[in-house]
């Protein structure tokens, strides 16, 4: 079991107190023990960002400078990345293949983007006042970031808010999911091995967003706040926030409808459309859930994306029509788990209603495993 700690000053510490669990969702098994960090616990990174930014030499910096810590970085993480791929798809249940492509090797990119952003800050000279008067806008570093991470891309998300906020010159707490805590803290691993970031640049703390993430988006020490998840808590953090007038960046949840014309190649959007809503078995902000399709094409729609759930859904739909194994569709485990136990149970509970209506059964996927309902395929 991988026994997580948080990160604060550059010291990896233990706030002791209760600890939580992440599962490996193929197994059921334990993966990971984590620290529920308390609102002292959140105190302790909050203050050290906060040092690092009002006393540290991160913000003042040349823009080259942290261009190098930020691709020193990333070649850290290119180094791990297939542990790391390893380590996310036994947490939350994406294959290996795809955390290589679409997460870790996405995240590498990312941070040789942000380090030519780092470069690329600077003001102007406005052309709005009167001839005499010499208007200057010089951009600043907001302060501290408090960094809410969600589980279904524990890297690569992490590093989208991490990356932009080093680039700028800010410091920054980082909050992962509590179902992902031993992947993101393999990141941050990452940045500290680099031994290029000054103490309290990054901090990481554990926890629930009861009492972790309310004690971190509640601190009088954060500046901004970046949000990746469900709608509902981005809701809350605004009303949080307000009271602080912090700024605010919100990534949300939703769902996607996909729309079929009766001229489209049926072929491709099916293609398209599996892709789409079973990419990490549908636990995407981006996955389709719902289809609007012509009339004259329902009956064929409907087979089609049957048959798809039967065989399993694709890697991606511009994959070479010669590579395509037996009908087309990739096998059921390859597409991964639910990565818990509660993102199983409510697709679970839409099929029934969904059947009620008309729907097709095609199989389900989760059975049992030592009685914690996680895991191996049970096809019905």
């Amino acid at each position: 079991m991988i026994e997580v700690r948080n990160y604060v000053a550059g010291k990896w510490v233990d706030p002791g107190g209760e600890r939580f669990k992440s599962y490996n969702p193929f197994t059921g098994e334990v993966l990971s023990s984590a620290p529920q960090s308390d609102a002292k616990a959140v105190d302790a990174a909050v203050s050290a960002a906060r040092r690092a930014f009002d006393k540290g030499e991160w913000r003042w910096l040349k823009g080259s400078q942290r261009a190098a810590a930020l691709l020193t970085f990333a070649d850290k993480l290119e180094e791990r990345a297939k542990p790391i791929s390893e380590l996310i798809a036994r947490e939350m249940g994406k294959p290996v293949t795809v955390n290589m492509t679409r997460e870790v090797e996405s995240a590498v990119d990312k941070l040789r983007y942000y380090a030519g952003a780092a470069r690329m800050i600077d003001g102007r000279v406005t052309g709005g006042t009167l001839p005499e008067v010499w208007d200057m806008e010089l951009p600043e570093a907001i302060g501290v970031c408090a960094l809410i991470i969600p589980w279904n891309d524990p890297v690569d998300l992490a590093v989208r808010k991490m990356g932009a906020a080093l680039a700028a010159g800010c410091t920054m707490v980082v909050k992962s999911s509590e179902v992902t805590p031993a992947s993101t803290e393999a990141l941050i691993a990452c940045a500290h091995d680099c031994g290029v970031f000054p103490p309290g640049v990054i901090n990481y703390v554990n926890g629930a967003g009861t009492p972790t993430g309310e004690a971190l988006v509640t601190h009088k020490g954060v500046d901004k706040i970046g949000f990746t998840g469900s709608t509902a808590t981005g809701i809350r953090i605004m009303e949080m926030a307000a009271k602080g007038l912090k700024k605010v960046g919100l990534e949300c949840g939703g769902k996607l409808p996909a729309i079929i014309f009766a001229d489209a190649d049926l072929e491709k959007a099916l293609d398209a459309v599996t892709y789409g809503a079973f990419m990490y078995s549908g636990q995407s902000c981006t996955a389709c859930t719902r289809l609007v399709v012509h009339e004259s094409l329902k009956q064929k729609a409907i087979d089609g994306v049957a048959e798809a759930v039967r065989q399993g859904a694709r890697l991606h739909p511009s994959r070479p029509r010669g590579r395509r194994q037996g009908s087309g569709w990739r096998r059921p485990e390859e597409a991964g788990r639910a990565a818990a136990l509660p993102h199983r149970d409510r697709g679970c509970a839409r099929r029934w209603p969904s059947r009620a209506r008309g729907g097709v059964r095609t199989g389900a996927f989760g059975a049992d495993i030592q009685g914690r309902g996680r895991g191996a395929h049970d096809r019905q």
